[in-house]
């Protein structure tokens, strides 16, 4: 598994940048591209321990669909 800078800038510079309709693609090149960084993404936010800050950023650009919700019996929070 790949390791990424796990920083909430890091975090906010991928979701910018990041093309939430990738599946939706024909260029393969690009649908690979679309789910390393979706994978990316994921990761960031895994290492940030799901947190609250981490989750807003990510929605404050994820189309509504995409959205994660703040709290979940998924993340390991306290």
């Amino acid at each position: 598994m790949q390791h990424y800078e796990s920083t909430l800038e890091t975090l906010t510079q991928a979701v910018k940048c990041h093309d939430f309709y990738f599946q939706y693609s024909d260029d393969h090149s690009k649908w690979l591209l679309g789910i390393n960084n979706q994978k990316r993404i994921y990761y960031i936010i895994e290492a940030l321990g799901h947190s609250e800050e981490a989750i807003k950023i990510f929605n404050s650009v994820a189309p509504p669909k995409y959205q994660l919700p703040l709290k979940s019996k998924y993340y390991l929070q306290d």
